[in-house]
């Protein structure tokens, strides 16, 4: 997934869409197996006139949890993420690819969590999103053990070119080994063949 752009206002106790458009931001839907990239910034509203609407709070003294579950039921969670030089922005991964989260059905509604902690209260929002089933799991690819690569001329034998020379045609041979047809075009644009055995 690409990054997640959060910008949550402490005020209200919901994210919002940015510095300058204080209305309120919806989640886009989640899906399994992913993992977000997130950026979040802590921002108070600071004005209802006009923009910007929030400043940016200072996170120096601030630790993050987001979450996603029900309540109780916590299915994703992360608490470890990196703060920029500015202390204005928290950086980091939610991997969705856990249990509670791949056995929810297609389109189920979680509560998406947010936690500050600034060292002797709490300030949580919560915004309902939705998870989606992935339909193509990721995977990894698999090397045959002692893989070769082909030559020139073996790949040649087992390949067919997507379009042959000028004057080539295509041998076919029958599951046998018995029988083989030279399928060729001819000169004035239809398919021929002749049995070669």
């Amino acid at each position: 997934m690409s990054l997640l752009s959060l910008f949550f206002d402490v005020t209200s106790k919901r994210l919002v869409n940015s510095l300058t458009n204080s209305g309120f931001f919806r989640l886009p839907p989640l899906y399994t197996e992913d993992t977000l990239d997130i950026e979040l910034m802590v921002v108070k509203r600071s004005s209802y006139a006009k923009a910007p609407f929030f400043s940016v709070v200072d996170i120096a003294n601030y630790a993050l949890v987001i979450s996603v579950g029900v309540a109780g039921t916590v299915r994703a969670s992360q608490n470890v993420w990196t703060k920029n030089d500015a202390n204005n922005l928290f950086s980091g991964q939610l991997p969705l690819d856990t249990a509670g989260i791949n056995a929810l059905a297609n389109g189920t509604e979680q509560i998406f969590e947010i936690r500050l902690f600034d060292g002797t209260s709490y300030t949580r929002g919560q915004e309902i999103c939705t998870i989606n089933k992935s339909v193509a799991l990721s995977g990894a690819l698999a090397v045959v053990a002692g893989d070769t690569a082909l030559g020139k001329i073996e790949a040649s034998e087992i390949y067919m070119p997507y379009e042959l020379p000028a004057g080539r045609g295509i041998t076919l041979v029958s599951d046998d080994g018995n029988k083989k047809t030279l399928l060729y075009l001819d000169d004035d644009g239809t398919v021929r063949w002749v049995n070669l055995t």
